[in-house]
């Protein structure tokens, strides 16, 4: 209760007297001007309004613990596990489930800033807990909107940062009808990612340019929908702060660093590189680029290698792949032509097998967690694959007539090789010969004793 205290007077030094919702006097002007006024700052954060940021970011989760010993002794009393967050990214025809958000709240989708739904559905224990008839549910996107502190709830609501982005004005039938759920509004990827303090009018971010986009995706985060219910209309909603059914949703637009020490080991049948796996819990693979020194990639055919999401892949037509690039340029661009295979983590080495013997090969290595953003390359690393030369080719390049061939690992000299080989077959013949000429005799000595 002293904290509830102590925050509501921090707000009204901020704002002065707090007053009813949708009407505000001369000190909540001065202190937090109209959002509406076109010189107004758009954000909490924003010159002039740092102290009512404060206000509103303290207050907004604090909660009364009287009050919340008393709701969790309520068999009625509703909690985050009582409803359940859709997310659509095809305008709710399908829902993506929960295991595979990551991929959809990542870096490419948020600078394509594609559009997403959410729903918000009311599960069969929260129907248990809900009336026939009657009562409200509202979904915010910022926390002071459910704060446990009236006065701050109220600068929040005059600042028009709580216009919901989902209601229903009779929560008892939608939780007891056929489909009991709250469609929420549509919003672009961008909106989601965008953090509270950044809300402008009506509680939603707008829309930002595609200039401002990596300051907006570089977030690794959880966001919030905050849910406000009100079964006693109008006395406001029945639970508030920390005590307020949230349900979160995490946003990933941050790539994971590089690997690093990258070796290559070259043999005679294929190159190894090897690197030091990257610290970060959110790593899920490793994808291995390579390309002749010349440029051209190493492998004539696709490696088919898709752990990871461009934005040039999810929105081809709004962001155009990068322009043709070749070798390390292309790699450091992570173009798929280049990807010659991946490895899950922790594992931290991979065969590339069925090189070409002739020229050598530039390497590198990138990290992918496991949203799909790829990070940043390694530096790329130069190998050859130790040569391997058949005999049989060797000979016949510099002249040899025989039919028929044999392997040997490349270093020798030719004439070498064929001396010793015909010093072999040579002396084979010989013992061949002393056999049979030892088994003639004693077949003729037999022959005059009988």
């Amino acid at each position: 209760m002293l904290l509830v205290a102590t925050l509501a007077a921090l707000t009204s030094l901020v704002v002065g007297s707090a007053p009813a919702r949708g009407q505000t006097d001369a000190g909540a002007d001065a202190a937090m001007p109209d959002a509406a006024t076109p010189d107004a700052p758009t954000s909490l954060d924003g010159v002039g309004s740092q102290d009512v940021a404060a206000a509103l970011d303290a207050a907004a989760g604090a909660t009364d613990d009287a009050a919340v010993a008393d709701a969790a002794a309520d068999p009625n009393h509703l909690v985050a596990a009582d409803f359940t967050l859709g997310v659509s990214l095809d305008g709710g025809k399908t829902f993506v489930d929960r295991t595979k958000w990551a991929s959809v709240f990542n870096r490419a989708h948020c600078e394509c800033n594609s559009e997403v739904l959410l729903r918000v559905t009311i599960a069969a224990s929260g129907r248990g807990k809900l009336p026939s008839t009657g009562g409200t549910l509202s979904a915010y996107l910022h926390p002071a909107c459910v704060s446990s502190d009236e006065a701050t709830r109220t600068a929040a609501f005059d600042r028009q940062l709580c216009t919901p982005v989902a209601s229903t004005n009779d929560l008892g039938q939608t939780a007891h009808g056929a489909t009991p759920y709250v469609q929420v509004d549509k919003f672009k990827m961008q909106a989601l990612f965008a953090s509270p303090a950044v809300l402008t009018d009506g509680g939603v971010p707008a829309d930002a340019g595609a200039g401002s986009s990596e300051a907006i995706c570089n977030q690794q985060e959880s966001r919030r929908l905050y849910l406000a219910i009100d079964r006693r209309e109008p006395a406001g909603p029945d639970q508030t702060g920390a005590d307020a059914p949230a349900l979160d949703f995490p946003v990933d637009g941050k790539p994971p660093a590089a690997p690093t020490a990258l070796t290559v080991e070259p043999t005679r049948e294929l190159l190894k590189p090897s690197w030091k796996v990257v610290t970060d819990p959110t790593i899920a693979r490793y994808v291995v680029f390579c390309a002749k020194s010349t440029g051209e990639v190493a492998y004539p055919q696709s490696r088919l290698v898709q752990g990871y999401e461009l934005a040039s892949d999810v929105c081809p037509g709004q962001i155009a792949a990068p322009a043709a690039a070749r070798g390390s340029q292309a790699i450091e661009q992570h173009q798929r032509d280049y990807a010659c295979g991946e490895v899950t983590h922790p594992k931290a080495s991979l065969d590339l097998e069925g090189l070409s013997n002739a020229g050598s090969y530039v390497v590198a290595v990138a990290a992918v967690d496991k949203s799909g953003n790829i990070g940043p390359v390694t530096p790329a690393t130069t190998s050859a694959l130790i040569v391997t030369r058949d005999f049989f080719n060797d000979y016949t390049t510099k002249g040899g007539a025989a039919t028929g061939g044999y392997c040997a690992i490349g270093g020798g000299q030719v004439r070498a090789g064929l001396m010793a080989l015909g010093l072999v077959s040579a002396l084979i013949a010989m013992l061949r010969a002393a056999r049979r000429r030892r088994a003639f005799r004693a077949r003729a000595r037999k022959k005059e004793s009988t």
